[in-house]
């Protein structure tokens, strides 16, 4: 059997609230599908986070749709865990299912582990919210797990489980959660794969070998994998620079080179050891005029003499990670990262959409606050109203329109 393995495709996503940044996940996913069809795989595996929230826009279930259609014509089957991003917290039904119950997968895990035999191989299945359950999962001969869960391995502080807690006895390991491609062993030699996601979200996502899915062959006494990288995915101009001069000479010879190749134009992050910039904002918004870049940001590094060296972070710990544990709510969280990092109109705008069209969002959003202001006292006979009432919400969206 040869099966398609990706993970954190993300549909529906918009990176720094870019309009190009929608497109390029959709784009991305197409391309990572269209490898299944083209090599003629028997199945895909996606291993969650399949889109990017719980209530996906339209536009996402469309693309889905496209792709999903044309491998089901070709006989290929699809299977998909959900991950935390497409797991609806309550009173809700998940995006994946919606999915199911048009005809487009019949394989899906959103709760509890599963177990499906394919085409002659079985695959053990554990979605985000059964993770817990990973050291308990029964171990067929010959079998395939798919778990969405971040190992001890990948460096991240806040890990899931180890692989030592993953059942000896799988032919391979599919894995998802993890941005960036990563390929571990089992102590009896059984591969353990992270894809990553079909394309960076983030900075710290970035890897230089870009983006890739993995075809795995399972017909051998040993899994034969093999990295397809992927074209579509938006490529990046990451440095830290001690002048001006130096900055814009680099950025401005990389991004050339990426276009000349008939890439995408690159995002550019700039790290700049200066403490004016305002010359580089200049050569930078030349390059995006000139269609050599697609968008940047610039941040000042500054140092007194004297002063200690920066602690160093470990990988995986972000701003994201920090405003997650102070919120208590991952989909809070993300949406106010986006404001933080790209406080556009566009982004705002899409904000209070979101905000009249989802009450778990709006509820979060009132538990946020309620911990920030102290709640003042009821008069007798009136009710206790919400800062974050219809009325006020819908007077916020006219305003954003």
């Amino acid at each position: 059997m040869m099966i398609l393995h990706l993970s954190d495709t993300h549909l529906g996503a918009a990176p720094y609230g870019l309009t190009i940044r929608y497109r390029d996940v959709y784009e991305a996913f197409l391309e990572a599908m269209e490898v299944g069809a083209r090599e003629h795989v028997d199945v895909v595996v996606h291993c969650g986070d399949f889109f990017d929230t719980p209530n996906p826009p339209p536009e996402a279930y469309v693309v889905a749709a496209k792709a999903l259609r044309k491998l089901r014509d070709r006989g290929i089957e699809v299977l998909i865990i959900a991950g935390q991003h497409d797991t609806p917290r309550r009173r809700s039904i998940s995006p994946l299912k919606t999915l199911e119950s048009l005809g487009l997968v019949k394989y899906v895990a959103v709760d509890e582990v599963a177990l499906w035999d394919v085409k002659g191989v079985k695959f053990v299945a554990v979605p985000h919210r059964a993770r817990s359950s990973l050291r308990k999962v029964s171990v067929p001969r010959g079998s395939v797990l798919m778990a969405h869960l971040l190992l001890k391995e990948t460096g991240i502080p806040q890990y899931d489980a180890r692989v030592e807690d993953i059942p000896l006895g799988f032919k391979y390991v599919a894995l998802g959660d993890y941005h960036k491609p990563l390929i571990l062993r089992h102590r009896d030699g059984t591969p353990i794969a992270y894809p990553g996601s079909t394309e960076a979200l983030r900075k710290d996502e970035y890897v230089p070998e870009g983006r890739s899915v993995l075809l795995v062959d399972l017909s051998r006494d040993e899994p034969v994998i093999q990295k397809v990288r992927l074209r579509s995915p938006r490529p990046w101009i990451i440095g830290r620079f001690s002048s001006v001069n130096e900055a814009a000479g680099s950025i401005a010879r990389r991004a050339s080179e990426i276009v000349s190749r008939g890439l995408k134009q690159p995002l550019v992050y700039a790290e700049l050891l200066s403490e004016d910039a305002s010359q580089l904002y200049a050569t930078l918004d030349t390059l995006l005029r000139k269609g050599l870049i697609a968008y940047y940001r610039i941040e000042v590094v500054t140092r007194d003499v004297g002063a200690e060296e920066p602690t160093e972070v470990p990988e995986g710990v972000n701003l994201e990670a920090v405003v997650r544990e102070l919120v208590e709510d991952e989909e809070l969280a993300r949406r106010i990262v986006e404001l933080v990092i790209a406080p556009s109109y566009d982004t705002v705008r899409k904000f209070v959409s979101d905000l009249l069209e989802s009450e778990e969002l709006v509820k979060s959003l009132e538990r946020l606050v309620s911990k920030i202001l102290r709640p003042a006292p009821q008069r007798s006979g009136h009710g206790n109203t919400s800062p974050l009432s219809g009325g006020s919400l819908r007077g916020l969206a006219r305003f954003f329109r």
